[in-house]
């Protein structure tokens, strides 16, 4: 059974840390450890730059433990869930759950980077976030 953590270092809106492991949870593997960690933007922009080579915020970094898994460490951004769910008319958590599950769905093998990958990616975000919140669009 894989153990998902969650750790909070934002002091922006309440984190449901139970959602946030339910996000992550669907794409799991049966075994292995994931640490989830809400941050601020200038948090994840330092991991970003030291780790990726990007000196920008971002919604989500991850840091797979192997090709792909035994899972590993994903980090969100909760000012920038705040900030793009007020634009895009959207709860909190389901902004911050859908960074989540897209850090998973990466740890778990998908890409984004070609518009095919783009379009699984999606795909698989829209099923994951359905069974999180049932019923919305």
């Amino acid at each position: 059974m894989s153990r998902i953590t969650v750790g909070v270092r934002w002091r922006g809106l309440p984190v449901d840390r139970a959602l946030l492991r339910r996000a992550a949870a669907s794409h799991a593997p049966p075994a292995g450890d994931l640490e989830i960690l809400v941050l601020d933007d200038a948090a994840i922009r330092a991991l970003n730059r030291d780790h990726l080579g990007h000196d920008w915020a971002t919604d989500v970094v991850t840091f797979p433990l192997g090709p792909p898994g035994p899972w590993g460490a994903l980090a969100v951004s909760g000012e920038t869930a705040r900030r793009e769910a007020r634009r895009r008319g959207v709860p909190f958590d389901r902004e911050l759950a859908l960074y989540v599950a897209h850090g998973a769905l990466h740890l778990h093998g998908l890409d984004d980077r070609t518009p095919a990958q783009r379009r699984r990616m999606r795909a698989a975000e829209r099923r994951a976030l359905a069974r999180l919140f049932p019923g919305d669009r």
